[in-house]
């Protein structure tokens, strides 16, 4: 892709995903809010279980928020599939992995979305949805992810169009993991005019650690094909793929 600054990064499919009994493909993709990205509201007051009047979306954000104060993950996830739009559903989905909450994650995808828990749209044939169980571009300041056809399939493009080092993790894809199995994740990766010293790379994490992470790629590459290995533990049920980039001195 064309780069401003010298400083691009792309990532495209590969070979189907080896994701426990789902099939799918892998491409590319990005945890937690990320650096530069807008923080989630937080619980402002508590808010009475009542009955919410239809169609009042501010209300039934608020009573959101006061399940996520109590970290009632559930409930949570029922009210959240009575109407929220998709900025305030990426929210809700991101407290869901912040808090671990798995099984209230693929409840909320499969009402709010008829989606199955699997590695939704690994493939790119969709544009990114960008909230749930998808792809989820954060908005960060002077970085542009745009989805592009490549070779008869789809890649994404990340460009970062500032010079200099940057803090990023702002692509990202949760999904949901069965404890104690062996999972592995295919994609291909290059980058192209990457000056620092740091590159991007691809990780895998949960709600409380690093489970896997790729070689960064620095300077200009072909494609590379990447494989990540990991196995959640008893209490790891949503993990999210993302890009990340970390600033250096040089």
């Amino acid at each position: 892709p064309r780069v401003r600054h010298g400083v691009g990064h792309a990532l495209r499919r590969q070979q189907p995903v080896r994701y426990g009994h789902h099939r799918g493909r892998a491409a590319a993709g990005g945890a937690g809010n990320p650096q530069g990205a807008a923080e989630a509201p937080r619980p402002r007051r508590p808010h009475p279980a009542v009955a919410l009047p239809a169609g009042d979306a501010d209300a039934l954000y608020e009573y959101c928020l006061y399940l996520l104060e109590r970290r009632r993950w559930v409930p949570l996830a029922e009210a959240a599939a009575r109407g929220l739009d998709p900025l305030r559903l990426r929210n809700v989905f991101d407290w869901f992995f912040q808090g671990g909450a798995g099984d209230a994650a693929v409840r909320l995808w499969a009402a709010a979305a008829g989606g199955e828990p699997g590695f939704a749209n690994g493939s790119l044939e969709q544009p990114l949805r960008g909230w749930g169980l998808d792809w989820v571009a954060w908005p960060v300041d002077r970085v542009r992810v745009e989805r592009r056809r490549e070779d008869g399939g789809y890649r994404l493009d990340v460009e970062f169009l500032r010079p200099g080092n940057i803090d990023y993790s702002g692509l990202t894809h949760d999904f949901a993991v069965s404890p104690g199995r062996q999972y592995r994740l295919r994609l291909e990766a290059r980058a192209e005019a990457i000056e620092s010293a740091s590159g991007p790379a691809v990780e895998v994490i949960s709600h409380r650690r690093r489970l896997a992470i790729s070689e960064a790629f620095r300077r200009t590459t072909p494609w590379r094909a990447v494989e990540l290995r990991f196995r959640p533990a008893a209490d790891e049920r949503l993990c999210r793929l993302r890009l990340i980039r970390q600033p250096t001195s040089r």
